[in-house]
Order: structure tokens, then C-alpha cells, then sequence
């Protein structure tokens, strides 16, 4: 069996062999919400201008239809933790509006009061820190670094990626830790440059970056690209690909281990 990821599906078998899951979502034209990565479907049309019903029928899943599953709610009353990334409402090139994060954030609060969904085991992610700042007094939300607009990154070609070095090297992670602090966020995710590597040192010590963390009440999470690497940043919550060996859960005073979109980014294979 394939199970794809951001499928109801794959996200119970990333919830069932991991501590947590990270799922996307996205607004439809008619302002609900569906679990979609990219912002076109495979058939080229726009998630943002489709319709709720267009794209179930198409076999995007809804997120209230996630939200009210009875087997997806046992797990979030388990303890098990689910990681909400909000994806903009990419129209071409348009960048994410004040209008747009409101739009997605009442949606959010309708569905998450209609499913009477445990809000505690949720945290809201973005690479967009405007779209969490409607959310931030109510629910837990962590920006994504570095901070890129979705909506123009396509691919990565050279010329996109050294855009994205200039963007990484501009936050120092010690830094941007104290102004999430002072926005409310309850946590900082990162890419795995942060922490592993040459680059690493750019944005200070593993050490010194966790206790100012842990002194400002922030959790930091990254993506360490293998699981071999897990057991050597045990305090960090790890959000990851490498899901061939599975399951995989924290240990004792250990952060946990979230499988990236239920699956990984391509599936995985199970007898």
C-alpha cells in the first residue's frame, strides 16, 4: 500500500508511528479550508479559486472533515501533537494581505468550535508571520524560518536559492527568538541549517540557542533531515522526511518526533 501524504489516510498512519503530525492548509475561493500543500492542483487550477465542494470532489480533503474524524480525535486527546502550517491564498504573485490572514483566521476558529477539536494539542505554522498574528492570543503558533512568500517561490533554481541565503543569513536565530517572545509566539521552527553544519555557527551555539529558548518559554523544532541526527538534538522538536523507520516517538524529557505531512513529502510504502 502507498499511503500519499496530507490524505486523512497518511496523516492517521503519521499520528499512529510518530508523536504528532504536520499537515498544510489552504483557503478556497468560498473561504473554507482544505489540506493542500501547493497552491495548484496537479490539473493546474488554483486551489484559491476553486470551491470547498469543487475541490472535495476532486479528492482534496477537507479540514473539517479531519477536524470531526472520531479516529483523528482520539489521537489529539492522546496527547499526540498536530502542526498547522497556513499556507497564503496564492493568486500568482500576490503577497499575503491583512484581509486574507483574518479571512483564514475566522475560518479557523469556526471549524475548530463546530468540531470541539482539543485546540491545546495544535500549534499554527508559518513561513508567513502575518498570517498567525490574528491567531496568536488565542491558540499556540510558531513562524517558520527562513521567512519566504510562497506564493513566488515556485522551485528552487539557483537564483531562488541564493535569494533564500540572503533571507536565511539576515535572521539570526538568537535574535528572532526575543521578537517572537515579545509577539506572542510559543514557538520558532526552523530550517536544519540553524542547527546543523557550517552554517550553524552563523546563528550561535546549539547550547546558547536552546537555554535562551528555554528562558524565554520558547520551543524550537526543527527539520534535521535524517532521523540518525535525532537522538543528538533530543530537546528540539523534530519534524521529519526519513519516515522508513517507523514508528518513532520521544523518549523520557525528550521533544517529539512529528512525521512531516502524516508521510513525508512522497508517501511511504507499507506492506
Amino acid at each position: 500500500m502507498h499511503l500519499l501524504p496530507n490524505t486523512i489516510e497518511g496523516l492517521k498512519w503519521g499520528l499512529k508511528n510518530f508523536d504528532g503530525v504536520e499537515t498544510d492548509l489552504r483557503l478556497t475561493k468560498d473561504e473554507k479550508l482544505v489540506i493542500h500543500h501547493d497552491p495548484v492542483l496537479k490539473s493546474g487550477e488554483t486551489v484559491a479559486e476553486l470551491t470547498l465542494s469543487e475541490l472535495v470532489e476532486k479528492g482534496v480533503p477537507s479540514f473539517d472533515g479531519f477536524l470531526m474524524d472520531t479516529e483523528i480525535q482520539s489521537f489529539a486527546k492522546q496527547g499526540k501533537r498536530f502542526l498547522l502550517e497556513l499556507k497564503p491564498n496564492c493568486r500568482g504573485k500576490e503577497a499575503v494581505s491583512t484581509e486574507i490572514a483574518e479571512i483564514m483566521a475566522e475560518s479557523l476558529r469556526t471549524s475548530l468550535e463546530i468540531s470541539n477539536f482539543p485546540t491545546d494539542s495544535i500549534t499554527f505554522i508559518s513561513f508567513q508571520e502575518n498570517l498567525l498574528k490574528p491567531l496568536v492570543q488565542e491558540y499556540k503558533c510558531a513562524p517558520l524560518l527562513p521567512k519566504l512568500n510562497e506564493c513566488s517561490v515556485k522551485e528552487i533554481s539557483g537564483f531562488t536559492y541564493l535569494k533564500l541565503l540572503g533571507i536565511f543569513f539576515s535572521k539570526r536565530l538568537p535574535k528572532y527568538l526575543k521578537h517572537a517572545k515579545k509577539e506572542g509566539f510559543t514557538g520558532v521552527y526552523t530550517a536544519r541549517e540553524y542547527f546543523v553544519g557550517m552554517m550553524a555557527r552563523y546563528h550561535g551555539s546549539y547550547r546558547k540557542k536552546l537555554q535562551l529558548a528555554q528562558e524565554l518559554g520558547i520551543e524550537l523544532g526543527t527539520n534535521l533531515g535524517t532521523a540518525q541526527r535525532e537522538p543528538d538534538f533530543p530537546e528540539l522538536l523534530r519534524v521529519s522526511d526519513d519516515l522508513q523507520t517507523f514508528p518513532r516517538y520521544a523518549g523520557v524529557n525528550e521533544a517529539p518526533i512529528i512525521a512531516h505531512r502524516g508521510t513525508g513529502t512522497k508517501g511511504v510504502k507499507i506492506d
